[in-house]
C-alpha cells in the first residue's frame, strides 16, 4: 500500500500542535520564558529545513539504504521544502529509526546549548522548529508501526510504501487521539485569548460555576489579564476526554474507512 502524506494532513497539523505545546512547555521549564527573537526564529526555520532532511539521509545511509536522494517538495511551482527519497526498502524497525532520527536529534540540539552560549537562542528555536517539523514523520511512523515487525517500508518522498499487512486499528486510533488532543489544545488557546480580551474590556475576572478562569491583575496604572491554572487543567482534561472518545470510536470503525480516507492501494 502507498500512504501519501497529503491524505493525512489534518492529523499532521493536530499532531504538530501537540508537539509544539509539549516541546515549548519542556523548553520553558528548562530555560524560562524567552522573548521572541525573529531573526533567530527565521534562521532556525532555514537551518531546520536542511538539517532535518540531512539527518534522514545520514541515518538511512548508516542503516544500509541505497538510492538516497534529496528533492524539493513543491505544490505547483511553489517550493515548500525538501524531502528524502530512498529507492531501496528497509525493515520496519530500521525505517522507524530513519523517520524519527530528526525528532530525537532535537534533544541533542538542546544539549548543545550548554556549550554554545552565544547562539543559545538560535539552538532553542532550532530544536522547537525541528520538533514541530517532525509531525509528518511521526504521523507516518505511527501508522507504519501498526503493520507489524515483519513489514518493510520504502520512502518515496511525499509518501511511503508499506509492504506487509494493513496497519492496525490501534495505530490509527493512537494517531487520531493524538491529533484530537492537539486540536483541543489549539481551541483552548484561542478561547483563552477571547476570554482575556473580554476580561480586559470588563475589568473583572471571569468565573464559571465558581471556578476562576481568567484573573485580572492590577499593578498601579497597569492592568493585565491571564488565564488561571484551573483553566489550564480544565482545558487539558477536556482534551484528554475528547482524545479518549476519538480513540474509542476509531477502534470501532471498520478498516475500510481508513483505507478510503488515508491511503491509495497500488
Amino acid at each position: 500500500m502507498l500512504l501519501n502524506l497529503s491524505r493525512v494532513l489534518g492529523r499532521v497539523f493536530g499532531l504538530g500542535f501537540l508537539l509544539f505545546v509539549a516541546w515549548a512547555s519542556f523548553v520553558s521549564h528548562l530555560f524560562g520564558f524567552m522573548q521572541t527573537d525573529w531573526a533567530a526564529f527565521l534562521a532556525a526555520i532555514l537551518a531546520s529545513v536542511v538539517l532535518h532532511e540531512l539527518l534522514h539521509a545520514v541515518a538511512a545511509l548508516l542503516l544500509g539504504a541505497r538510492g538516497i536522494s534529496i528533492g524539493v517538495w513543491r505544490r505547483g511551482a511553489l517550493p515548500l521544502g525538501l524531502y528524502v527519497s530512498i529507492r531501496s526498502d528497509l525493515p520496519l524497525v530500521k525505517w522507524l529509526v530513519v523517520a524519527l532520527t530528526p525528532l530525537l536529534f532535537s534533544c541533542v540540539i538542546l544539549l548543545l546549548t550548554q556549550g554554545f552560549e552565544a547562539i543559545r537562542g538560535l539552538l532553542i528555536w532550532l530544536s522547537l522548529v525541528n520538533t514541530v517539523g517532525s509531525a509528518g514523520d511521526l504521523t507516518l511512523a505511527i501508522i507504519a508501526a501498526g503493520a507489524g515487525r515483519q513489514a518493510r517500508v520504502r520512502d518515496v518522498g511525499e509518501a511511503i510504501e508499506i509492504v506487509g499487512k494493513e496497519p492496525s486499528r490501534l495505530s490509527w486510533a493512537s494517531l487520531n487521539a493524538s491529533a484530537t488532543l492537539g486540536y483541543a489544545l489549539l481551541c483552548s488557546l484561542l478561547v483563552s485569548q477571547i476570554l482575556i480580551a473580554v476580561a480586559m474590556m470588563s475589568g473583572g475576572s471571569i468565573e464559571l460555576m465558581g471556578i476562576e478562569l481568567v484573573e485580572v491583575v492590577r499593578e498601579g496604572n497597569k492592568v493585565t489579564a491571564q488565564t488561571t491554572n484551573s483553566y489550564a487543567l480544565i482545558s487539558l482534561l477536556s482534551g484528554l476526554v475528547a482524545a479518549a472518545a476519538v480513540a474509542f470510536w476509531s477502534l470501532k470503525v471498520g478498516q475500510s474507512t481508513y483505507t478510503a480516507a488515508s491511503h491509495i492501494n497500488t
